[in-house]
């Protein structure tokens, strides 16, 4: 038999004499966030499960995918990564797809109400660099008083601005286990100059170690891929879109700036343009 209790009706046992029982419950800390006995929290044990119902009762009450276990591996961790059929045993499972899409509108509702002056969340919109559009303040005091980190950063953002990529190699071979082919055809069905969504993935630790170079470093291909698979290649560095795919790429946090979405099109010449500035958490 299993015995469950309210946290609001467990109370510490008074040591001395004249001490009176305390409450342990404290209104402040979310108890889904607080390790057990092994040192996992709630969400690790669920998304390691196919119960999603749970997962989405953890996420209503917004538990954290933040929390380090003992092993480090967090559950935003678990959820980017690349071996993640093989922990689920059941591939692109609905689990990834809700703690995916959880962790993308974190982010979003973080870079609506978190004021990059002071660094707290507020409840209501704040106001955002006319310039970049990309940094929200609080206060103009916050604003102006943050100017001198921020500059260095601010660059007027235009979602027109376009790259048309060059026509890459298909014939080499492809050992990822999101593409399995390597690929350059317009997706079926779309038309000349219509937007369709491609993911971007920048090189990880493990590739830069092979490659010798710095993480941060733009040095590494990335690799590009449409939903239907019909667009999937490497974007060797050096080409067009290189540098700027990786800088957009290494600002979207909800991915630990390990890949992103982008708007792209098929020009009537069969060009394709990708726009850079047109970075996003989820797109499919």
């Amino acid at each position: 038999k299993e015995l469950s209790l309210l946290p609001k009706n467990i109370f510490a046992v008074p040591d001395g004499e004249g001490e009176v029982e305390v409450c342990i419950y404290d209104e402040s800390r979310n108890l889904a966030n607080e390790h057990d006995r092994v040192g996992m929290t709630s969400f690790h044990e669920v998304f390691m499960s196919t119960r999603t119902d749970v997962a989405q009762w953890l996420i209503d009450r917004n538990v954290s995918v933040d929390v380090s276990p003992i092993d480090g591996m967090t559950v935003r961790k678990l959820a980017m990564s690349p071996d993640l059929g093989m922990m689920t045993g059941v591939g692109k499972s609905r689990m990834h797809e809700l703690v995916t899409k959880y962790i993308a509108n974190m982010e979003k509702a973080e870079r609506r109400h978190r004021c990059h002056g002071c660094d707290q969340m507020f409840e209501r919109k704040l106001m955002e660099c006319s310039r970049c559009k990309s940094a929200s303040y609080c206060s103009k005091e916050c604003q102006v008083a943050h100017w001198k980190v921020h500059k260095h950063h601010c660059k007027k953002r235009d979602v027109n601005f376009s790259i048309v990529v060059d026509k890459p190699d298909t014939s080499i071979p492809s050992d990822l286990t999101s593409v399995k082919k390597l690929s350059f055809k317009r997706p079926k069905g779309l038309k000349d100059n219509e937007t369709f969504y491609i993911k971007c993935q920048v090189a990880t630790e493990a590739d830069a170690m092979n490659f010798h170079a710095p993480i941060d470093a733009p040095t590494h291909p990335h690799v590009i891929y449409d939903r239907t698979r019909s667009v999937a290649f490497f974007m060797m560095p050096g080409t067009p879109g290189h540098k700027e795919l990786f800088e957009s790429v290494k600002k979207e946090r909800a991915f630990e700036g390990k890949k992103a979405f982008f708007k792209a099109m098929y020009d009537s010449s069969g060009n394709m343009k990708v726009f850079p500035h047109t970075a996003c958490a989820k797109k499919w």
